[in-house]
């Protein structure tokens, strides 16, 4: 299913993957590292957290709630992909999202497919 309460592996994983070499242009998702979070806070983060709290209907999400804990649900979470592509041109998968359903883990994805996405246009 997905993973909830991983917090402290997953900040494990964001610390040893942060210096990594860009990914390799392949066109798939598959090779994503769910566990790579955006930096502390940027507009990036805010509004990806900004459109889950309008999603939710939620003003207190904070970026490390478990969006399916706060009431999200597969029609919620396909809604918010669907805005988070408009938004910023990329593709997540649901698969990334519920492997860790929070606004630090999508924002960090997101991220991470814009970089991959500007290595390969440059």
């Amino acid at each position: 299913m997905y993973k909830s309460d991983n917090r402290e592996g997953t900040a494990l994983m964001a610390e040893q993957t942060e210096n990594l070499e860009p990914p390799i242009c392949t066109g798939s998702g598959d090779d994503t590292a769910a566990a790579v979070r955006a930096r502390d806070t940027s507009p990036l983060a805010d509004t990806v957290l900004d459109l889950i709290r309008e999603m939710l209907q939620q003003d207190d999400v904070g970026a490390d709630d478990d969006v399916l804990s706060r009431g999200g649900n597969s029609l919620t979470v396909a809604r918010l992909l669907w805005s988070i592509q408009n938004t910023f041109g990329v593709e997540v998968s649901m698969q990334v999202f519920f492997d860790d359903p929070t606004a630090a883990a999508l924002s960090g994805e997101v991220e991470r497919l814009l970089e991959a996405q500007d290595a390969c246009a440059g």
